[in-house]
């Protein structure tokens, strides 16, 4: 769909861009695919938003060293309650993100993480609005 060309799009222009116009990147997950996001920004800032060590473990050292491993204090049985409540879906933006990583400016933010069944994606969505600005 139209996102997902916009995200390719821009990620395409990362991959042959010069440093001064490269972008930087958010990614709320780690998979087998992590690689492939540091590969497609060569010059530019890509960092990861992780909950399972054992996710970070597995990944090559150029992965975990730019991963956060985060804990979003939430559960998905919550979701719907907490859903209106900028305190409570702020705590994990306040208490999990670096200040590098609130102070940045993120040309793309990906949520594909945490699982929707475990701690909900409520934090990970609400902290990428909050960063994705206006």
């Amino acid at each position: 769909g139209e996102i997902v060309d916009a995200v390719c799009h821009q990620m395409q222009q990362a991959k042959t861009s010069t440093p001064e116009d490269a972008a930087n990147v958010l990614i709320f997950s780690l998979g087998h695919d992590s690689p492939m996001w540091l590969d497609m920004n060569p010059h530019g800032l890509t960092r990861f938003v992780e909950t399972s060590p054992a996710w970070i473990e597995m990944q090559p050292p150029r992965v975990k060293n730019v991963t956060i491993l985060a804990d979003y204090g939430t559960s998905a049985s919550e979701g719907y309650g907490i859903r209106c409540d900028p305190h409570r879906l702020g705590h994990f933006l306040r208490t999990q993100l670096s200040p590098q990583l609130l102070a940045t400016c993120w040309d793309i933010i990906l949520v594909d993480a945490p699982n929707g069944w475990g701690p909900g994606r409520m934090g990970a969505i609400y902290a990428a609005s909050q960063l994705a600005g206006d």
